[in-house]
């Protein structure tokens, strides 16, 4: 009679975890007016930590344009707008750096 033996060979395996990181996005060619960095990777060396060399992939969140109310007020000499002259006032929206 023959003995059949099997082996059943089992290997623990740890998956590498994914990690995500996040740091400012300065005003530039990804977000016009600043935004975040979303630096996703998996962490290789498993030290817990996304080191540049483990980043997979970036994303941004970009900071939408501000907008100031903007108040100009000067003098109006006499004439056409004002027979005795007087003040102008001009209002408006600026937006990012043009407010001034």
């Amino acid at each position: 009679m023959r003995a059949l033996a099997i082996v059943l060979l089992a290997t623990a395996c740890t998956p590498i975890s994914d990690l995500v990181m996040t740091s400012p996005e300065p005003a530039g060619e990804n977000c016009a007016h600043g935004g975040t960095a979303i630096h996703e990777g998996a962490d290789d060396n498993e030290d817990g930590e996304l080191q540049d060399a483990e980043v997979d992939s970036v994303h941004y969140v970009c900071d939408a344009p501000t907008t100031s109310e903007l108040v100009s007020v000067s003098d109006e000499p006499e004439g056409e707008n004002c027979t005795t002259g007087g003040s102008v006032v001009r209002t408006g929206t600026g937006t990012g750096t043009d407010a001034a």
